[in-house]
């Protein structure tokens, strides 16, 4: 009874813990809101001692920190070994860690698929070059795309986003295909 009572404690922390590095991440993204604003140094205050840890393991992926979605589907895979450990069911180590990584994995190349699709998406559009959101879109995907360019030697950028579309598309569904095989071999 006591345990459960400490795990439900912990879990209420990490859920929380979760809750607040999202909304940082959110308002990392307004301009609007200052870093030095009160309600970000207290925000920065609880989320910066957890995600240090991850930011050495997940270095920055084409200019995009992912260390916190790692943080959030650690925190998930630890409050659910817990909850396991406390219900009496069998705890598999190799299962939770391939379901961290399988996790991280598929979503960064889900985001990374998103982004270049984004790209494909304003480029067939024909939106303004100049409007903020593209160009932002560009800086972002531009090494995402540039490899693919080189690789097939196409002439047209637009070509070679929906090549590096494809490729990631293809990767995401490779690495489901993977984990998937590798969970039923662990479990």
């Amino acid at each position: 009874m006591v345990l459960a009572t400490v795990v439900q404690v912990v879990n209420t922390a990490f859920w929380l813990e979760t809750l607040l590095i999202v909304v940082s991440i959110i308002l990392s993204w307004l301009p609007l809101i200052q870093p030095w604003h009160p309600v970000m140094r207290v925000l920065h205050t609880l989320v910066d001692p957890v995600l240090p840890p991850f930011q050495r393991v997940l270095p920055p992926i084409a200019g995009f920190d992912f260390s916190p979605l790692l943080a959030i589907l650690v925190l998930r895979a630890v409050s659910g070994l817990l909850t396991s450990l406390v219900a009496g069911g069998g705890v598999s180590i190799q299962a939770a860690l391939l379901g961290v990584v399988a996790q991280l994995v598929l979503a960064v190349t889900l985001i990374l698929a998103l982004l270049v699709g984004l790209r494909l998406a304003l480029s067939a559009l024909r939106v303004s070059r100049w409007n903020p959101v593209v160009r932002f879109v560009d800086r972002a995907s531009d090494p995402l795309v540039r490899p693919f360019a080189r690789l097939f030697g196409s002439g047209s950028l637009m070509t070679a986003t929906a090549i590096a579309l494809a490729g990631y598309v293809g990767l995401y569904l490779l690495a489901s295909f993977a984990f998937a095989s590798l969970q039923r071999l662990v479990a």
